[in-house]
């Protein structure tokens, strides 16, 4: 399972130097190694247990979600037919009685497969969208809007979840403390927002922005046709 961004905390590190007064310079992932992005510290997911007792522990959200069971077939065939594998399907997603559930410390999504909205979010995400971390390129994210697209773009590269359509300052931040560049690449019927409203606040926070505008969402394409649009991208 690709590691992907929960929350924020204190760096203990800029905490003893009198820095970090507002408490998130320490990025923690879901595989529970740690990074702070202003002065380096760094904590590797086997040696987490060392210091659990000196970093202050990061608030959790009691979320309760209902209808969470296994996955039925329609939902398994639903995922496979974007060809996630069975890795990629157990180790981000939970089964629901209409869907399928990704969650999180700070909050759950619900996509339902034919009741209405067909996505329900519940919890704090502003923020908290997750990030899927790719071995490959580690200068560059992708901003995707859903998360199967995320899922199936961090084969390549480094990716992350909007999950809504619009996109908050603290996420920026976040990414820009990790990421030097950006790829914007979201689904046909966002092309006009991305480019009229998305693009320009984006801009700021990088060096580069490019923009994927593709004929369909990125969870439909096949990982060699992701590479390839992302490296067609790169050379633009």
């Amino acid at each position: 399972m690709m590691s992907y961004f929960i929350h924020n905390e204190q760096c203990p590190r800029c905490r003893k130097q009198g820095n970090d007064l507002s408490k998130d310079n320490l990025a923690v992932y879901s595989d529970e190694h740690k990074y702070c992005f202003r002065c380096g510290y760094y904590v590797p997911a086997d040696k987490i247990h060392i210091i659990k007792s000196y970093i202050e522990k990061p608030t959790k959200y009691n979320l309760q979600t209902p209808g969470i069971c296994d996955f039925t077939l329609e939902t398994i065939t639903y995922l496979k037919r974007y060809g996630l594998t069975d890795d990629e399907i157990y180790g981000n997603l939970s089964g629901h009685k209409d869907g399928y559930v990704f969650k999180t410390s700070n909050f759950y999504l619900i996509r339902r497969l034919h009741e209405k909205p067909k996505v329900m979010i519940y919890g704090n995400v502003v923020g908290n969208e997750p990030v899927w971390l790719s071995d490959n390129d580690t200068e560059t994210i992708t901003i995707c809007e859903d998360v199967l697209s995320a899922i199936k773009i961090s084969r390549v590269i480094s990716s992350c979840a909007l999950l809504k359509t619009a996109i908050h300052d603290k996420l920026l931040v976040r990414l820009s403390k990790q990421f030097n560049n950006c790829i914007l690449w979201l689904d046909p019927d966002m092309h006009t927002h991305m480019i009229k409203i998305i693009l320009p606040k984006i801009r700021p926070y990088f060096k580069e922005v490019k923009v994927i505008m593709s004929e369909k969402d990125p969870k439909e394409y096949s990982t060699e046709n992701i590479r390839e649009q992302l490296i067609e991208m790169s050379l633009r």
